[in-house]
């Protein structure tokens, strides 16, 4: 988490200002494709966006850090297997690898568990986006489609607080 996402989050600004979707309980490659789908969604909503990315450990641990900008080649290259994907990823149980762009319209991250990295077998593998709710109900109803699985969505500010996020204070991030 960036201190302006964590900010974001407490205040319920964007990207935490409508809905989260979330997608669980998926193997190695049902997240390489339903990121693949969240990613070409998202890149039409978002054309010619520039975007960041951060090594997300606030559940992890609740630290801070800075994010780097990400080309959309870069992004792209994530998307070549399910194993770039993984690399992308490069983490520790309950840290996410998000991306978001440049706006803030939304926000997207995905995360591993890492007894089960290597296992494209197990099924401990999740994502979620956040954002505007037309945007993320679109996808959600894109991941039932595609996949026959039930996205949990809910308010961002509900998931952002079910989620742990609210230690820290916007008060802590200036």
């Amino acid at each position: 988490m960036t201190p302006e996402l964590a900010r974001a989050g407490c205040q319920g600004t964007p990207p935490f200002h409508g809905e989260t979707c979330e997608v669980g309980g998926l193997s190695l490659d049902q997240l390489w494709h339903c990121y693949k789908a969240a990613v070409s969604h998202l890149t039409i909503a978002s054309a010619d966006a520039g975007y960041r990315s951060v090594q997300d450990w606030h559940l992890h641990d609740g630290l801070i850090t800075a994010s780097s900008e990400l080309s959309a080649a870069d992004w792209a290259a994530w998307l070549d297997s399910p194993q770039s994907l993984l690399k992308a990823w490069q983490a520790e149980d309950w840290c996410h690898r998000t991306v978001y762009p440049l706006d803030m319209a939304w926000c997207l991250r995905f995360r591993c568990w890492e007894a089960h990295a290597e296992n494209k077998h197990s099924h401990d593998f999740a994502l979620d986006l956040s954002g505007d709710p037309t945007l993320v109900r679109q996808f959600a109803d894109k991941v039932r489609e595609l996949f026959r699985v039930d996205p949990q969505v809910k308010a961002s500010s509900d998931w952002f607080i079910a989620a742990g996020h609210t230690a820290t204070s916007p008060e802590s991030l200036s």
